[in-house]
């Protein structure tokens, strides 16, 4: 009888502290910076699980072992789009790291690596439809926001308060036609105000109704990225290009006493914006680059006399932009 309860004892004991039990009871929830829950196992490991309750987000260079593990859980969800582009966003993150870090990261390097090769490959017709979301890609350093479009060889800085960091926030503007293909990414420096009222595609802020006034007193930084059938493309080119997009004709040039003048490769605007109660004088900075078919025009908007606030994010973004691997600043 004693030897019949031993054994029980022993079985009791032995399935308690088993590898299974260990998971279930050892298992702490945690939460990563932008509130999405992870959990922490006794062994270390970590469990991401992608449920209903689960966003993309753009990751941080900090947390690059939690961003490797969420990217391969959506892989396993068969989340393919997402998980591909969250691994050319960890590109970004690890082409940032120091020669003294890479030997730390050789594991997430390889697995980065291997697995952008197996989805793209796999699954390209799949993911054809979305793929030019996927560029440019995006990484989290400190306070700034680090892009890199490798179709448009463009390299920079986006300042963290003109960025919303969750990738299903992110909107991108695309259209095509016969003579283009072209894409525009605005950044509204961040404020409290109702979610698509940001989604403007042009470099020039029109307001047309009292919502939009909140955003008056405000920067915006606009990329836009545009094909084109011709054999050499031009600044000139560029210029009219955007200018006729964003309805900038001879004629509305005067109505907002529109000027522009050259600095070097930048181009310096100034207009004025009305409406019934006010109106507003704005600063431009333009940036026209081209490399065959490929162009890539560079806009930075911002209020007249909020110049002491804005003019150092100018020369903080202008400073970190590099175009086919040289500062454009130096050309």
């Amino acid at each position: 009888m004693i030897n019949i309860f031993i054994i029980i004892l022993i079985v009791f004991f032995t399935s308690i502290f088993s590898d299974d039990n260990k998971t279930r009871f050892h298992q702490q929830g945690k939460f990563d910076e932008y509130g999405r829950k992870y959990y922490l196992k006794w062994n270390g490991e970590i469990n991401f699980k992608i449920d209903k309750d689960y966003f993309a987000v753009f990751p941080n260079y900090k947390f690059l072992h939690l961003h490797d593990i969420e990217a391969n859980e959506l892989e396993k969800s068969g989340k393919l789009f997402e998980a591909l582009a969250l691994r050319k966003n960890i590109s970004v993150c690890l082409e940032l790291l120091s020669s003294e870090e890479k030997p730390i990261y050789d594991n997430i390097i390889l697995n980065n690596s291997k697995s952008i090769g197996k989805i793209e490959s796999n699954y390209k017709e799949r993911l054809k439809i979305k793929e030019y979301l996927l560029d440019p890609n995006y990484c989290k350093k400190e306070d700034d926001i680090f892009f890199s479009s490798n179709d448009f060889t463009l390299k920079g800085v986006v300042p963290n308060n003109y960025f919303k960091s969750r990738f299903s926030n992110y909107k991108v503007k695309n259209g095509s036609n016969l003579e283009s293909n072209w894409r525009v990414i605005n950044f509204n420096e961040l404020i409290e105000i109702k979610e698509e009222i940001l989604d403007l595609d042009n470099a020039l802020q029109i307001w047309d109704n009292l919502e939009n006034s909140k955003l008056k007193n405000n920067a915006s930084i606009t990329l836009a990225f545009s094909r084109h059938p011709l054999d050499i493309l031009s600044t000139e080119f560029l210029e009219k290009y955007w200018d006729f997009k964003r309805g900038l004709t001879e004629n509305q040039k005067n109505t907002i006493q529109f000027s522009r003048k050259e600095n070097g490769i930048i181009k310096e605007t100034e207009y004025i914006l009305k409406d019934d109660t006010s109106s507003i004088t704005y600063i431009g900075y333009e940036i026209y680059l081209f490399s065959k078919r490929s162009g890539t025009s560079i806009f930075f908007n911002f209020p007249k006399d909020k110049k002491e606030n804005y003019f150092s994010v100018w020369e903080k973004f202008k400073n970190s932009l590099y175009f086919r691997g040289y500062k454009i600043t130096e050309k």
